[in-house]
């Protein structure tokens, strides 16, 4: 009687959709193309989603191994169905693996409902131990695992993976069953075209199997390219982590966009794309833009501070190489964002601010990704020695994951351990810097004072940070400054066992929110009254007429929910002086000139702003702003 495997790797749904799960569909593809495991096992369908464990440990009846994919947002969930799993089946064999799982930490001392880990990637390893299992072999002959020998403890040989010619789950079949039982949640896939990655950036696992990049077969990428053409995917992502590093990567663009205009399906694409000036880049991305399925360029350096690059093992492109390839992008009308993370040991309070107003000056105007540093467990920062050399300390939070829907049945938290001090940050600072960060990126990449914030910088000569920094403390400083405030408190309470960084507002949205995204959602649902308490802190800057002209075209231009037609008239021709601005061209003063506007917008209701603007549109602000326009007239 052959028995039964289970695969588990669940997450949150990511406002009511999900991702396929790529990590165990690829271990069981792997595992069903071996003869002699079809002959020992049966696979059960994987499990995806949060269920309660004492259900779900009683559905899966009986298994004889079942195996977790591990990562922050599964974590405490696993562990928690393996020891349901182990109480009610003593001789089930547990397994763990994932990036989660790391060499330096013994999690099978901690805990004995686990039977084995895998370490680094796992199709062939789990696979050699499924087949041991079934024929009763030792497990020592298998690298990459720890495993119990009785009361004993034993880790075997670490060895380089260097097959590429894996099945796809996608073409064997392994999700079928799981697009038919769940109509409509799985829209969005990851495909994996390469994997692993050169560089060793201190706060990332990415590159942790230490197996540099191979690349997988072409026909392979093809016809998984093929399956999501026939399965109307609305986001195609492809998860390898220097798309565009190779030639073949302009091959498989060429693919996906035929694919695309072919099927209609393949509606987005995302990526992380190779972070040096390449011309690659450039044209792959041009491609995707021009088929209207970009969903933009990355141009990261995650920090400006030449210590701290020093400190994670990065080197970025030269200031002057990110000017002229963001004039570039902007020029040739590409999406570009960038990233920064605050916290990296060697940034500084000025350091870091003085980052995000290099990038704004430099006219990154589109968005500006900026994530607490959050230490993984196998990336080399998350090591005792890293974090006992630059003063690291790290505080657990609750999950820090934005737009997960927040009904979870399991009522099991899941935590993300988030760097809040280094010997060259306080606690204070790195509050005030999360303050900062929100007010920046919810006022000027959402949209509400960034037209003020450019005029000032370009015709007043008042710095963004300088802007940005007055702003927060006029904000502070009102009584009616109740999303700011909460947002401290968040910051000022850590740690706490319920510190969390995300938000929930029932009457707002469905999914939880960033800092920023909770703040500007709070405030273009009371524009008016908005602009009407920072009119004067804005004049505190300058009150020209011109200033004051623009301070009203600001408040016409803000996309924002539930807003009707209106028509509104201006003196200076600032629709055309900003998108010279946005699209990288030369500005002196707008036109002074008499133009009535007409507004059109979309009425959406405040949930699909949060989903389709707010969330979705947070890459491609530039070109959402001015969405709402639909005629211009110089006849009064």
């Amino acid at each position: 009687m052959k028995k039964k495997v289970c695969l588990i790797q669940v997450g949150f749904l990511q406002g009511s959709e999900s991702f396929f799960p790529l990590a165990a569909g690829s271990l069981m593809a792997y595992a069903l193309a071996q003869q002699s495991i079809r002959d020992s096992y049966t696979f059960e369908n994987i499990i995806f989603r949060r269920e309660d464990t004492e259900a779900l440990a009683e559905k899966l009846d009986s298994p004889a191994v079942v195996a977790f994919s591990c990562y922050l947002w599964n974590f405490e969930f696993n562990k928690a169905l393996a020891e349901k799993l182990k109480e009610k089946y003593p001789d089930c064999f547990i397994v763990f693996g994932g990036h989660h799982v790391s060499p330096d930490d013994d999690l099978l001392a901690a805990y004995p409902f686990i039977d084995c880990l895998i370490y680094g990637e796992g199709e062939e390893i789990f696979a050699a131990v499924l087949d041991a299992l079934a024929k009763q072999n030792d497990l020592g002959t298998i690298p990459n695992i720890r495993f119990r020998r009785g009361n004993e403890i034993v880790s075997t040989r670490r060895e380089r993976m260097t097959g590429t010619d894996y099945p796809s789950p996608y073409l064997t079949g392994c999700f079928d069953a799981l697009i038919e039982e769940n109509e409509n949640i799985f829209r969005n896939m990851y495909i994996e075209t390469n994997r692993g990655c050169p560089f060793s950036c201190a706060y990332c696992d990415w590159g942790c199997t230490k197996n540099g990049v191979k690349l997988f077969p072409m026909e392979r990428v093809k016809a998984e390219i093929d399956w999501a053409a026939t399965h109307d995917i609305d986001l195609f992502g492809i998860c390898d982590a220097n798309f565009g590093m190779f030639e073949r990567d302009s091959q498989i663009t060429d693919y996906i966009v035929e694919a695309h205009r072919q099927t209609g399906s393949i509606r987005s694409f995302q990526t992380s794309f190779f972070e040096g000036v390449s011309q690659r880049v450039f044209d792959i991305s041009k491609k995707l833009e021009d088929a209207g399925i970009n969903k933009g360029v990355t141009l990261s350096l995650q920090s400006l501070n030449d210590d701290a690059l020093k400190n994670i093992g990065r080197k970025n492109l030269s200031l002057q190489n990110f000017s002229r390839a963001l004039d570039f992008y902007k020029a040739n009308g590409i999406t570009v964002y960038s990233e920064l993370i605050m916290g990296l040991p060697g940034e500084t309070r000025d350091s870091f601010a003085d980052g995000i107003n290099t990038l704004l000056t430099l006219g990154q105007h589109t968005c500006i990704y900026i994530h607490v540093c959050e230490l993984l467990p196998c990336s080399p920062m998350a090591q005792r020695e890293y974090r006992e050399k630059f003063g690291i300390h790290a505080d657990r939070i609750l999950l820090n994951q934005p737009h997960r829907d927040i009904d979870d049945p399991t009522g099991i938290p899941e935590y993300s351990y988030i760097v809040t001090s280094t010997n060259t940050l306080s606690k204070e600072d790195w509050v005030w810097l999360n303050m900062f960060s929100a007010v920046v990126q919810a006022f000027h990449f959402g949209g509400p004072l960034k037209l003020a914030a450019i005029w000032l910088f370009l015709r007043a000569g008042v710095s963004y940070r300088g802007f940005y920094t007055k702003l927060l403390e006029h904000l502070l400083d009102q009584t009616d400054g109740s999303a700011l405030k909460a947002i401290y408190e968040r910051l000022a309470g850590i740690p706490d066992k319920h510190s969390e960084l995300t938000f929930f507002v029932p009457d707002l949205v469905g999914f939880t929110l960033s800092a920023d995204e909770y703040l500007l959602l709070s405030v273009v649902k009371n524009a008016s009254a908005f602009y009407e308490s920072v009119n004067g802190f804005l004049l505190d800057f300058s009150d020209s007429d011109e200033f004051r002209s623009l301070i009203g075209f600001q408040k016409n231009m803000l996309n924002r929910p539930e807003l009707q037609p209106f028509e509104f008239d201006c003196e200076y021709d600032f629709l055309t002086w900003f998108t010279d601005i946005f699209t990288g061209k030369e500005v002196s003063a707008p036109a002074k000139k008499k133009i009535r506007y007409t507004v059109s917008p979309a009425y959406y209701r405040t949930e699909d702003y949060a989903r389709y603007v707010v969330w979705y549109g947070k890459k491609t602000a530039d070109k959402n702003l001015f969405s709402v326009i639909t005629s211009v007239s110089n006849d009064k």
